[in-house]
């Protein structure tokens, strides 16, 4: 099934969803290391990085 999903850019206020692109470093103590390696990864619901993927 598809989920209907429209994007807007909020440019004030709290977005539900945030999107950004990082690579290596990106303030999280897990670095991406590129191909083979680290891409991305998520962490499961809580505070400070619950339910954060990318």
């Amino acid at each position: 099934k598809e989920i209907p999903l429209h994007f807007r850019k909020v440019v004030w206020g709290t977005a539900d969803i945030m999107i950004g692109f990082a690579r290596g470093a990106h303030g999280d103590s897990y670095p991406f290391d590129g191909p083979g390696n680290t891409l991305a990864h998520a962490f499961a619901p809580g505070t400070g990085l619950g339910g954060d993927a990318h």
